[in-house]
């Protein structure tokens, strides 16, 4: 029973902490909850409700290329099938559910490293302070899920690896 108890505090002490600096990212004014802080957030937006609407990689209405991240284009798209209204919110809450694997992968990688459950823990919950990393997992850019794809692919070799099994 103390093992089950120590792995659900192992992992919610991080998630925990992401919930409390949630609202501070997302649910803080209309303006946040509805809005990017980023230009390049928007740009996003534009190819991906483009994407949606079926008119393919189109910003204002011509066929280009001026994104960096055609992936993260293809993962939001559909929020914009709602309605337009919803499309910023969803995309933030695809973040936060970013953030969640972030803290995962993070506090994983940390206690494969190290060895200790604790220093996983440590690492997990220092992520998920991180005004900056906050700031950028919410921002509605492909941040997130590119910390996704490199702690995922880094955890992938820790565990390939003999020395750190």
């Amino acid at each position: 029973m103390g093992g089950r108890i120590t792995l659900v505090f192992y992992w919610a002490l991080p998630l925990a902490i992401l919930f409390l600096a949630l609202p501070f990212f997302v649910l803080d004014t209309h303006l946040a909850w509805y809005s990017f802080p980023l230009d390049d957030a928007w740009i996003h937006r534009v190819y991906s409700e483009s994407l949606a609407e079926g008119r393919g990689f189109a910003y204002n209405d011509e066929q280009e290329a001026g994104f960096t991240s055609p992936l993260w284009a293809l993962i939001t798209a559909p929020a914009h099938w709602f309605s337009p209204q919803w499309g910023v919110p969803i995309v933030k809450l695809a973040g936060a559910l970013l953030a969640v694997v972030i803290a995962a992968c993070a506090t994983c990688l940390g206690t494969k490293i190290s060895g200790s459950r604790v220093v996983g823990l440590v690492v997990g919950c220092l992520l998920m302070i991180d005004p900056r990393g906050l700031f950028v997992i919410f921002s509605g850019m492909e941040s997130g899920l590119l910390l996704v794809l490199w702690l995922g692919a880094i955890l992938a070799l820790v565990r390939e690896n003999t020395m750190c099994r």
